[in-house]
């Protein structure tokens, strides 16, 4: 894929490789910056375009998606924040997945630079709201 190999996560919706664009927010302590990416071919739950702080770090990532099963665009948005070593980082992206389609699959993909791969013990959950 054509993601940029210093984020350390992505994924895709439905397998679908196009559509994607998203706006973040990223603060260090100190400074707050933000960006902007439009016609991704894949989604930054962490900020399309920031590097997350060098390893070894431990970063949480939230991502809620609204209306999953509906039949509009997708809209969805990620939290993350990490420590390393008392510096602190916090971010929050507003995504959208320009396709109608129901959600059925999310494919989870780490970054091939060596420094932002996913290690030993990370998890990840799916959490839902089960019918009633």
């Amino acid at each position: 894929p054509s993601h940029d190999s210093r984020i350390g996560t992505y994924f895709r919706l439905n397998g679908s490789s196009t559509g994607y664009s998203q706006t973040a927010l990223i603060a260090n302590g100190s400074t707050v910056t933000s960006s902007r990416r439009t016609s991704d071919t894949e989604s930054y739950p962490q900020g399309a375009g920031y590097d997350l702080p060098t390893s070894p770090n431990w970063t949480m990532i939230t991502t809620d998606l609204f209306n999953y099963a509906g039949s509009t665009n997708k809209t969805y948005l990620s939290t993350w924040s990490n420590d390393l070593n008392g510096s602190c980082y916090a971010n929050r992206t507003v995504h959208l997945w320009q396709n109608t389609a129901a959600i059925t699959s999310i494919t989870f993909t780490s970054s091939p630079n060596a420094n932002y791969k996913y290690t030993a013990g990370s998890t990840i959950t799916l959490y839902g709201i089960k019918a009633a």
